[in-house]
Formats: C-alpha cells, structure tokens, sequence
C-alpha cells in the first residue's frame, strides 16, 4: 500500500471519530497530524507520532516521505532527481536524468551514466566475485571479471589493472607500466615490463629491480622479516630501508634518517619537515618536535600532539580527549569522553573569533543538542543515533526521530520556542506575546494578542475570547 493511500485511511478514521471545523488543521496526535501553509496546502502530514511522515518544501520543489525505521525517500521536482534509501547504510538508490544507482552495503552496485543508450557507462559490481564495467566510446576503459575463474579490474587496490584466471592459480598486476606476475600467487612471482625485472619464491626470498623513471632495487628473504629496499635515485642520497626483524629497522635518505631497535626504541629525523623524534617505548612513549609538528606521549597517561593545523590532546587513553583543528574559515574544538559516550564541539570564525560560536553535544545514548550560532537552538532526549553519523542526512532524518521522546527548538530570529513530548502528543509553542499547548484532541490552550481559547476534548468543554472581546463558552460541543 502507497504511503498516499495509508495517509487517507486514517483521515476517514479520524472524520468519523470527530469531524474538525472548517479550516482547523487535523490533529489526532499521535495517530494523524497535518499541519498547512498559509495558502492551505499541506506542509507536513504526520502518522503514529514519527512512523509516518511526508514533508513539502514549495519553494524549492521538493518532498520528504518516510515509514520509520524502514525507509526514507527525497525527491526534488525541479532537478527531476530522487534519493531513496531502506535501512541506511544497507540499501540506498538514487537517480536523476543523468544518473542511477543503487548500492547494498556498497559490496553490490549498480550504476548507469550518461544521457542515452550509446554513450551510457554501465557498472555492476559484486564485490569480490563479479565486476562488470562497460565504457562504449572507450573500450580500453571497460573491463569483466568472474572471481575466481577470471577476469580482470581497472583501478582498483593502486593498481591500474589486476587480472586472473583461476585465482591463485594465476594473477597479473599492473602498475604504470610494471607487471608483476604470480603463478600461482603470491608463491612463485616475476615481473617485467617499463625496466622491469626480477621474481620471488615467496616467503622464502625475492629480489625486484626496475631501472629508469621511479627506479628501485628490493629484495627480501623469509618476509616480512628480512628486506632491503633502494629507491629514489634521482636524488643526490638514494632513499635506503632495511630491516631484520624484530631486532632493527632503518630508513637512510636525503630527507629522512630514522631507526628502530627491537621494534619499541628509536629515533627519527625528517630534514624535510626539521622534525626530530626520538621512541622509547613505542607506540607509548614517544617524544617529537618540530616547527609543524609536535608529540609529547607518555601513554597511556598524557599525550599532547600537534601536526599542522591540529592539535590534539588525550589524558588516560581513551578516557579523555581534546582536539582543536582549523579547516578553512573555521576554527573547532572537540571534547570527548570514551570516544561517543561524551561529545562536544564548539565551531568559531576563525578570522573574527567575537562572532556567535556554533556547538553540538552529545551524551550517548540521552541527549543532544545543537546551536548553529544563528539564532537557532535545538535539544532531543534519547539520542542514540546522531554520534555516529554526523554528515549523513538519510541517516539522521530516518532514525533520529524514532528516539524523540522529547524535542526543543528555540529561533531567535522569528521569536518562536517550540516544545514536543511523546511525538507531539504534548506540544508547546511559544513567542514573546502568546502561547498555544496542545495535548492531542484533549486539551488546547491558545493565549495571545486578542484572543483566549482554552478547550477540553475538542470542545467538551470550553471557552473562547477574540480580539472583539466577545466571549464563547462550550458545552457538549455546543457553543452557549
């Protein structure tokens, strides 16, 4: 059943309980509510409290439907576009006049692009069983593959192409020009291919070399144990790394001097970056210092880090952290306490820090809150969803509202303060001059310039005063 039709259901169940004056907005809170704009078209329509609901945005053209938790449907009119998702993060679809997709778990995608049949790219994906991608005007770029009988993916790990057949029987993977050869992989390997050469008995020994543009000779015994690797020749002190393991580890180069005792003591200088760092106890102990970058990490009591434009502090890991960062003209800073059970961010201008600041907080699974540092203010208990995906609309829209046993919501810039309970069985709105409660069908009270209302069931009971200072009184739904 479409949600269109469930919608008028429970209208015609609602006019036959009591039929609403006219021009009244139907409120049966929480089992139907729908609000109109001022030319009387539908705004929002509400169904068992947040289950159900279809929200309209004229101005923009667009919809919002929803059957909470299950799914969650935009469409946009104006750019002919539709964003559809069930169970968000398991299935998620998505179309406009250039483009559709769909993803499940994005393991399985679907997606055709392109205006019509002959310029279409066609992709379809199974991952890491079937991969199908079809370019018409540039056949070079498509590809097929069946794992493990064969095949072969483009652009996929670093690699420009990856090909099998019977895999592991036999691999192929090609980089910029160098292929290296497994048959079967990874044991027995070879490569060739751009100045290309050597091979491998793995683990027990390799020697790869490549000469020209991105050269290097490396080779290994029992790996990942033992290994020595030279490149970057067309510096004036080819870059050197080493290593027996567990016993020492070492990079030699023109920008970089670093070594590793035992895996846990070392020292690192990066001539580059003027950087020099000197481990313990690593990862615990670790002390660096630099002009863009400093540690001080006395694990897993203290740590105080700062790499470029953040910095970041933790007291008894994971208890405690702070961390202040700047992208682009903000400047933030994030508190939390185990990671989600506490989250608070603070957001200023970082060019004029005397503007109205931004936050949010979370405090897992109870209460979150948010101040855009606008004017606007807005607070939900039980909020065991908004911690863990703070970019993701769909998912948030879908899933937050389920938990809003309680909701607040404070504009400074039209004046209203708006509170709900229980889906909005209990709603509360107000502005500097009137107040208007209503709790479902059974009780309303409206106070404002000109006018008083109080009601009991929709007019069991009763009194109204307008801005003539008339005065109605109701009894048994009849006005005295």
């Amino acid at each position: 059943m479409r949600f269109v039709d469930v919608r008028f259901l429970f209208i015609s169940i609602m006019l036959l309980l009591a039929a609403p004056l006219p021009g009244v907005v139907i409120d049966w809170t929480p089992f139907y509510r729908e609000t109109t704009d001022e030319e009387e078209r539908p705004v929002r329509v509400q169904m068992l409290g947040p289950i159900f609901e279809e929200r309209w945005d004229y101005e923009e053209d667009k919809v919002m439907t929803t059957m909470r938790p299950i799914w969650i449907d935009y469409k946009d009119f104006d750019s002919g576009s539709e964003n559809f998702s069930m169970l968000p993060p398991l299935f998620t679809y998505y179309h406009d006049p250039y483009m559709m997709r769909w993803e499940i778990f994005t393991f399985i995608q679907r997606r055709k692009t392109g205006r019509d049949r002959v310029e279409q790219i066609n992709t379809f994906l199974v991952f890491p069983f079937f991969f199908y991608h079809d370019v018409p005007k540039k056949p070079e770029n498509s590809y097929f593959g069946i794992m493990p009988l064969g095949g072969s993916v483009k652009d996929y790990f670093g690699y420009d192409r990856i090909s099998w057949a019977l895999f592991p029987i036999a691999a192929e993977f090609e980089d910029r020009g160098v292929i290296r050869h497994g048959f079967p992989w990874p044991i027995i390997q070879w490569q060739d291919g751009d100045g290309a050469g050597g091979g491998a008995f793995w683990p027990l020994a390799g020697h790869f070399t490549k000469e020209g543009e991105r050269a290097y000779d490396y080779q290994f015994a029992l790996w990942p144990l033992i290994y020595r690797k030279v490149d970057q020749f067309d510096k004036e002190t080819p870059r050197v790394r080493e290593a027996f393991l567990p016993f020492y580890a070492l990079e030699r180069g023109e920008l970089v001097d670093d070594t590793s005792i035992m895996l846990f003591w070392g020292w690192r200088d990066d001539y580059e970056q003027d950087y020099h760092e000197t481990r313990y106890f690593w990862p615990l102990w670790v002390q660096g210092r630099g002009p863009n970058n400093y540690v001080n990490r006395w694990g897993p009591f203290y740590t105080h880090s700062v790499h470029g434009n953040t910095d970041k502090t933790w007291y008894m890991w994971p208890a405690y952290r702070t961390k202040t960062w700047v992208e682009k003209d903000i400047t933030a800073t994030r508190v939390n306490f185990f990671y989600f059970l506490y989250m608070s961010e603070v957001q200023r201008s970082r060019w004029n820090p005397d503007l109205p600041t931004a936050h949010e907080t979370h405090v897992w699974p109870f209460w979150s809150e948010y101040d855009n540092g606008a004017g606007l203010f807005q607070a939900q208990l039980f909020s065991p969803i908004e911690v863990f995906y703070p970019n993701s609309r769909s998912i948030r829209q879908l899933y937050t509202p389920v938990f809003a046993i309680l909701r607040y919501q404070r504009d400074d810039s039209t004046g209203v303060t708006t509170q709900s309970v229980f889906w909005d069985f209990i709603h509360e709105e107000k502005t500097e001059d009137s107040t208007k409660l209503t709790i479902s069908k059974l009780l309303t009270h409206d106070v404002g310039p000109g006018r008083a209302k109080f009601s009991l069931l929709s007019g069991l009971f009763g009194y109204e005063r307008n801005e003539e200072d008339e005065s109605t009184w109701t009894l048994f739904w009849f006005d005295l």
